[in-house]
């Protein structure tokens, strides 16, 4: 395996050195995606919440969400914060938000395993602003976005009821000590956790950009469509959709890919949320099972709507 990342890690060292003319404009869009996108939202709100959940006072508003969040996904009260934001705000806040809850003690191992599964997918804001206008069928846009957040909530659901009892006994069950640090100083370590993690982000998206570029020619093939739509999620979405005509197949395709999140995606959660091998493992299980899951509902709505107008 070492000698496999080392011959790959080799190729791409020989096409930044014989190609420059092709990675400099693709490292730009990488650098232009994080200042435009990334930056100005993620950097606020990974500066609050870290905040919010270092506050000890923070648990009392949680309780309004505790009970249905957790008859629903089995999650702790603090667990419910997780869940909220990881569907509302995109990734990789909620991957994030989930490591400083167990990092804090707020939240079990096990209870954050089971978080990363679900908590971690592309904001409404985003599916609506961005996928569903590329995917150029109005008619599909309000379906797609509720199987892209609807496919990982079921996935939260049917494997909540497992966590149940470990997550309710989580916060007793790892004590950590918090320290006694004022606000200001709270601000000043919030912010320096939030600009590492988002310069994390610059560099995920810059690298995970310029392969995207290297493997560009591949997509004139079906394989290669597939391969290089599943790097980068932004820049796959246009590709699928660029070379998509079918809208139903379209829809489909972009329902799975938006799910999945793509490669670049999967490295920046393992990284932000600091993943060892076993918790990678099984978080990639899940948005396996939570793509097909996704790609299952999307045909069954095509099925129907089919079955509709046949006998309409």
């Amino acid at each position: 395996m070492k000698k496999i990342n080392a011959a790959f890690l080799f190729l791409v060292f020989l096409y930044l050195l014989l190609f420059p003319e092709k990675t400099l404009p693709a490292a730009r869009d990488g650098l232009l995606l994080w200042y435009r996108s990334v930056l100005p939202v993620l950097f606020p709100f990974l500066v609050v919440s870290g905040m919010l959940v270092r506050l000890s006072g923070f648990s009392s508003f949680l309780r309004l969400l505790y009970r249905p969040f957790h008859a629903l996904f089995g999650v702790s009260c603090y667990g419910s914060f997780a869940v909220l934001s990881g569907f509302l705000c995109g990734f990789p806040s909620g991957a994030k938000i989930t490591c400083d809850l167990e990092a804090q003690g707020q939240i079990s191992p096990e209870e954050a395993s089971h978080l990363y599964g679900f908590v971690n997918n592309l904001s409404p804001g985003f599916l609506f602003s961005y996928a569903a206008i590329l995917l150029d069928a109005p008619e599909f846009s309000l379906p797609f976005v509720w199987i892209v957040l609807g496919s990982p909530l079921c996935y939260g659901i049917l494997t909540g009821q497992r966590y149940k009892k470990k997550a309710a006994a989580s916060r007793a069950a790892f004590p950590v000590s918090q320290e006694d640090l004022s606000f200001s100083q709270l601000l000043d370590r919030c912010i320096w956790n939030a600009s590492v993690s988002v310069l994390k982000l610059c560099g995920y998206l810059t690298l995970f950009s310029v392969l995207s570029s290297a493997l560009l020619p591949l997509s004139s093939a079906p394989a290669g469509l597939l391969l290089c739509a599943s790097l980068e999620i932004t820049g796959g979405i246009s590709l699928i959709c660029a070379n998509t005509p079918s809208p139903s197949s379209r829809f489909v395709l972009l329902c799975a890919f938006c799910i999945f999140g793509g490669f670049s995606a999967l490295a920046q959660t393992a990284g932000i949320a600091r993943m060892n091998r076993a918790v990678l493992c099984r978080y990639l299980k899940s948005r396996v099972l939570c793509t097909l899951l996704g790609i299952l509902l999307a045909s069954l709505l095509l099925l129907l709507r089919r079955l509709f107008f046949l006998f309409l």
